[in-house]
């Protein structure tokens, strides 16, 4: 597995740095996209106080950690559904299903650019934060963070893996995938707290592994939350990982059969 691995981050990297400028690009894009929401908080953000209270911070710091944990939710949704249809379109997908190298092996490293790309653009939102619009990390509980990260990173690596089936089935993972981020920017409380929504549309927020980790993700920042006071948000997510994981990867072979059998691996 280590060799398959190291082989898509090699080629991952590679052809991420064949563009010389991308990585200001990044760096511009975080600082304007910061600063979109910097300046709505100066001039909206009173309206979300009592919203924002019980996460210990003000607008724009709420709306940080929403967007910072977007760019691995995003990533993760689409990134595989966006590697198979390249590889379909090049004619190169059967060639690396037919290798030795485990199915699961392949998935988790056609990821892994992914997150440590994701993972970049955080620690950017984070510095931007500090350096540039003066928030504080003084009470992130760092064990908190990480373990909601982690189980944001696994449920949604879960549901990037459905709509990659739909790739390989219907060819139209992507659309999907991308609808799917856009639900869970509006619902998930990436933007504004749950809260104010509407009651039947808190019921389909409600519904998704974001919404739980933007919450104890915020608790565990700006209020030194520990496992024991976000668990309801912890053992909610780690549901919704181990049950996307299954249901994934069974999903996944299925659709690999079904692809397999209609000879969709390098149709465009």
């Amino acid at each position: 597995m280590l060799k398959v691995l190291l082989a898509f981050l090699k080629r991952d990297f590679l052809l991420y740095f064949s563009y010389r400028f991308v990585f200001f690009s990044n760096v511009i894009t975080v600082l304007a996209f910061a600063g979109t929401f910097y300046y709505i908080d100066r001039l909206f953000g009173i309206r979300f106080v009592e919203a924002l209270k019980p996460f210990g911070g003000d607008y724009f710091s709420y709306v940080l950690v929403g967007i910072a944990l977007q760019s691995f939710v995003g990533g993760s949704l689409g990134n595989l559904s966006i590697h198979l249809r390249q590889e379909q379109l090049m004619g190169t997908l059967e060639a690396i299903l037919a290798t030795p190298a485990r199915e699961s092996a392949i998935l988790f490293s056609m990821n892994i650019w992914n997150f440590l790309s994701a993972s970049l653009d955080m620690v950017l939102y984070i510095l931007a934060g500090i350096f540039v619009f003066n928030v504080s990390f003084a009470q992130v509980n760092w064990f908190s963070f990480l373990t909601v990260l982690a189980l944001t990173v696994i449920s949604f690596l879960g549901l990037g893996t459905l709509t990659a089936c739909a790739t390989l089935i219907f060819k139209g993972g992507t659309s999907i995938a991308g609808n799917l981020n856009m639900l869970c920017d509006f619902l998930g409380g990436v933007y504004f707290p749950v809260s104010v929504l509407p009651w039947w549309l808190k019921v389909v927020a409600y519904g998704l592994p974001i919404t739980y980790s933007i919450q104890a993700a915020n608790k565990a920042i700006y209020m030194n939350a520990s496992l024991a006071e976000i668990q309801r948000e912890v053992i909610i997510l780690a549901l919704f990982a181990i049950s996307l994981t299954l249901i994934s990867l069974r999903s996944f072979n299925f659709a690999l059969k079904q692809a397999k059998r209609y000879g969709n691996l390098s149709h465009y």
